[in-house]
């Protein structure tokens, strides 16, 4: 709310000595103060909202599943995987910052960094292996999913897409991550769980 003085209170203030001008800077600075709590709580909300998200992931996690592609300096299609990735705060809690190994024979090593867009309203995620394969995408929370989509390059150039869902279960301890990767126009389903081992 933005202060004011009542108009008695006003002639009351000049009849003490205190001129109209200071009287008007005290009202501005009300509503600049005003102002900035509000901004800073709308800031507050989204930021509250990806600490909640961040507790969720932070983490050491370990799992395993099937590649449903080739993955170029990194595992053919139909190889099994075991993974393990620990996820931490980074900048500030600004940002959760993913490393994790996995592939055949552990091989692939790669980093993963999810922050929030303020402007879009939505979480960002930029992803990169060993193999030289990345992409980068954004996400979005559907109740207890989070719904992903992405897109980036193979190492040998090709276009690659990601389109998929984590779901949360065993209280927050299981992550089944499920969908679509498209590439060469080849669209094929994956999916697996991985289970938080370490808090």
């Amino acid at each position: 709310m933005i202060k004011s003085y009542p108009l008695k209170a006003v002639h009351a203030l000049r009849k003490c000595g205190i001129s109209l001008s200071t009287i008007a800077n005290s009202c501005l600075v009300g509503a600049l103060v005003a102002v900035a709590t509000t901004s800073a709580a709308r800031a507050g909300d989204s930021s509250i909202g990806f600490q909640a998200f961040g507790m969720r992931h932070v983490g050491t996690w370990v799992g395993t599943g099937v590649y449903s592609t080739d993955f170029p300096g990194v595992a053919k299609k139909g190889e099994k995987f075991t993974t393990t990735s620990t996820c931490s705060w980074t900048a500030g809690r600004s940002a959760i910052l993913c490393q994790g190994v996995e592939g055949v024979e552990r091989k692939e090593n790669g980093v993963q960094l999810i922050y929030w867009d303020p402007a879009k309203k939505s979480l960002r995620m930029t992803l990169v292996d060993s193999g030289g394969n990345f992409d980068q995408g954004i996400g979005s929370i559907d109740g207890d999913n989070l719904l992903w989509k992405s897109v980036g390059n193979f190492a040998d150039g090709r276009p690659v897409k990601f389109e998929w869902k984590t779901a949360f279960s065993d209280d927050g301890n299981t992550m089944i991550h499920s969908g679509f990767i498209t590439v060469d126009g080849a669209r094929s389903y994956f999916s697996y769980a991985v289970k938080r081992v370490v808090k």
